[in-house]
């Protein structure tokens, strides 16, 4: 049996976290949801997380400034930025970290999904694959 990918996501609306949890479940993916970039720091040494979801308008700090903090202090996880902003600055910015996408909110679960694929090398499996009747 093949191991569940983890993904991490960190944005400000709890309500848009369990959102994406569910979305992802169908794709057999575990998540970690953080309501901050703080609460993710005090756990970013024991997440399992393959990747990184982040709103670039946290409340606390910007995605942004999150993922050069983690960048510096030896983190290594491929950062996926979302925003609802159309900020030509920020975009800029989010792409000059090494981002491996930019997701403009409202988007798709096709689009997650493509863009954790890409940032991961790893295709998602539907959780029921497998699963057929006997």
């Amino acid at each position: 049996m093949a191991t569940q990918l983890t993904v991490g996501f960190i944005d400000d609306d709890p309500d848009l976290l369990f959102s994406f949890q569910n979305m992802l479940a169908s794709y057999d993916y575990q998540t970690e949801l953080y309501t901050s970039a703080g609460q993710f720091l005090d756990a970013a040494a024991a997440s399992r997380a393959i990747c990184l979801v982040v709103d670039i308008n946290l409340g606390d700090i910007l995605g942004i400034e999150l993922g050069r903090h983690l960048a510096a202090n030896g983190f290594r996880f491929p950062l996926i930025f979302m925003s609802g902003d159309k900020d030509e600055v920020l975009l800029s910015q989010a792409t000059e970290t090494g981002c491996t996408d930019v997701l403009q909110k409202p988007f798709t679960v096709s689009q997650l999904i493509e863009a954790i694929a890409e940032a991961t090398g790893r295709a998602p499996r539907s959780a029921v694959e497998g699963q057929g009747c006997t």
